[in-house]
């Protein structure tokens, strides 16, 4: 059993939201090409479905002396803008999508006319980033839903990202403590950064054998006993994830090797849920090539990873909620052979002698009666067929050779719930709260040898972003966040 707290508090000043977070910024002009002050910017959030779409929170700017804006701590998704001034038409555009560390421009062109008259554009505009140079890749949400992820984990989604190589998360072995799962650009396995809506997310607390190592130092990300990262995060549970590979920006960077940022979903006006239940079973899986080769029934396959999602908004446009449960029950046995002692072998065993001072005979045979008869016993069951001498010489109508299954089992409860508030258009609260144990056991080859692997992880995430933007060239943006990790 291992114990690890962690307790960390933070504060940004200035750029602290940018790696969770999204930047626009752009100039506002007449058709003539001079800038225009004071004109009003105000986005909203859209939250789509597969029927409709729903706004959410609101942020606004309005333009310097030189025509310019800025907003800062904006939430990953589709928002539509609205520009407004005075002896203008008002300008609507939609289909705007930010991603995770995003610094993106948009520049808007402002025509002359009454302000109730409305232009609207509805294409998706091309945004360039302009702050950073920074090598990153978006995993969406789309993508996280339509792709098939073995294990309900996003592992294999963070190959999509350019530089990374995945590697074999046994090798390397310290401690009973695996390296890391992926390298980033030949760095090494166990330097890359995980963060979940900005808190750390480099919480493992070692592995089978009882040894801390290098996931007790925050090189490695907090897995499941099943080595997923299911307990950092459910699938369906996940806004987008953003992996930056090389020149990142300086909110970046606590190790080396990539950074790993996960976003989650958060509530929206509409009352939106998903339930799911993915199965196998013994049915519809065939049977073991050795095992059928063995004259050997298939074992026992059952698995089960079900659970949903749930959100909506308990005060409209002020106060979101949103909850997300997963859990795995997985029985799947592994074939081995093992060599074992056949009839004849006994037979010997029963009448050795194995004491003179006193006499006493048939102790082995106990012993050996312990262990499987073998699956094909060639030896007639009479003692004839296996000659008392040395084991090491034992032929093999002495020893065969019993082929079986050895139950594997792993649980999983992942739950999550956050909340988002929205004080107003410049200031924003959220906390989540997390909660994911795991248990993995495994019957080894040895008849009376088992280990078995608990992951209790315990993850309490409230953060608490302030952001403010002055109506001036100048703005400050505020971050305050605190973090509380429990692994026991």
């Amino acid at each position: 059993m291992k114990l690890l707290a962690a307790f960390s508090f933070f504060t940004f000043f200035t750029a602290g939201l940018w790696a969770q977070n999204a930047e626009l910024s752009g100039m506002v002009t007449d058709p003539t090409k001079a800038v225009v002050p004071g004109a009003e910017i105000t986005m909203t959030r859209v939250a789509i479905t597969m029927t409709r779409s729903d706004t959410t929170a609101e942020q606004k700017a309005v333009t310097n002396r030189e025509g310019s804006y800025l907003l800062r701590a904006l939430v990953p998704g589709i928002y539509e803008i609205q520009v407004r001034k005075a002896g203008f038409q008002t300008i609507v555009r939609t289909n705007v999508e930010l991603h995770v560390g995003d610094r993106v421009q948009l520049n808007f062109e402002l025509k002359v006319g009454d302000i109730t008259q409305t232009t609207t554009v509805t294409d998706s505009p091309e945004l360039l980033q302009t702050r950073d140079a920074s090598v990153s890749t978006v995993v969406d949400r789309a993508t996280v839903e339509n792709i098939p992820l073995n294990g309900r984990s996003f592992q294999s989604l963070l190959g999509l990202a350019p530089g990374i190589n995945l590697t074999n998360p046994n090798s390397g072995v310290s401690a009973g403590v695996a390296q890391g799962q992926f390298v980033v650009n030949g760095q090494r396995a166990d330097a890359n950064y995980f963060t979940v809506d900005g808190a750390s997310a480099n919480t493992g607390a070692g592995g089978p054998g009882g040894g801390v190592g290098q996931a007790g130092s925050g090189s490695l990300p907090g897995t499941t006993a099943l080595g997923g990262f299911n307990g950092l995060a459910s699938v369906d549970a996940i806004q987008e994830i953003h992996v930056s590979t090389s020149s990142f920006a300086p909110e970046n960077g606590r190790t080396t090797g990539g950074q790993v940022s996960i976003v989650t979903r958060s509530g929206t006006n509409s009352y939106h849920g998903t339930v799911f239940n993915y199965f196998r079973n013994t049915i519809l899986d065939a049977n073991d090539w050795f095992l059928n080769s063995a004259g050997q029934a298939r074992g026992a396959v059952r698995q089960n990873d079900f659970g949903g999602v749930f959100g909506g908004r308990i005060r409209k446009d002020k106060l979101f909620f949103f909850l997300s449960y997963e859990g795995l029950r997985l029985t799947n046995p592994q074939p081995a052979t093992i060599p074992t002692f056949t009839e004849d072998a006994r037979v010997l065993a029963k009448t050795a002698v194995n004491s003179t001072s006193p006499a006493y005979s048939g102790y082995m045979y106990q012993i050996l009666n312990a262990y499987p008869l073998p699956t094909h016993d060639l030896s007639k069951g009479d003692g004839s067929t296996c000659m008392p001498v040395p084991l090491a010489q034992l032929g093999p109508n002495c020893i065969a050779d019993f082929v079986g299954t050895f139950p594997s089992t792993a649980q999983l409860d992942a739950g999550s719930a956050r909340i988002d508030y929205v004080l107003n258009s410049k200031t924003t609260f959220f906390g989540r709260y997390s909660h994911a144990p795991s248990t993995s056991s495994h019957t080894t080859q040895q008849p009376t040898s088992a280990e078995i692997f608990t992951t209790p992880a315990e993850l309490v995430e409230a953060e608490a972003p302030w952001a403010a933007t002055p109506r001036q060239s100048v703005s400050w943006t505020w971050s305050v966040r605190q973090s509380i990790t429990i692994c026991a």
